[in-house]
């Protein structure tokens, strides 16, 4: 198993600094299935230092996964751990269940 992360959407500021369209914001998503289709996932946001910009990369030229490595640099090894611990301990919770939600009804359609 190995987390998948995805950014789903960004912020961004208009003008900063005579920077156009400044991504300042990430919204990500950590999912990971075990071969028993039992799935874990933590979504977030995070805030990017863009109080001094070195290297400027137009919003138009920005990559998913650039998006994903200024991610794992703003929240550290520390808190990227904590989100992929929780993803797996929801996998383990799932595979070791001892209760469940449902409706009856819905596994029994009438004719």
């Amino acid at each position: 198993m190995a987390v998948n992360w995805q950014i789903y959407d960004t912020r961004y500021v208009f003008n900063l600094e005579g920077n156009t369209n400044v991504i300042d914001r990430l919204y990500y998503i950590a999912t990971d299935e075990d071969a028993q289709g039992n799935k874990g996932a933590v979504s977030g946001q995070q805030e990017l230092d863009v109080s001094s910009i070195t290297d400027f990369t137009p919003y138009d030229n920005v990559t998913e996964a650039q998006c994903l490595t200024w991610l794992f640099e703003a929240m550290g090894t520390e808190a990227k751990a904590e989100v992929e611990a929780n993803v797996a301990a929801q996998i383990a919770e799932q595979a070791n269940a001892t209760e469940a939600t449902g409706t009856p009804w819905a596994t029994n359609p009438v004719n």
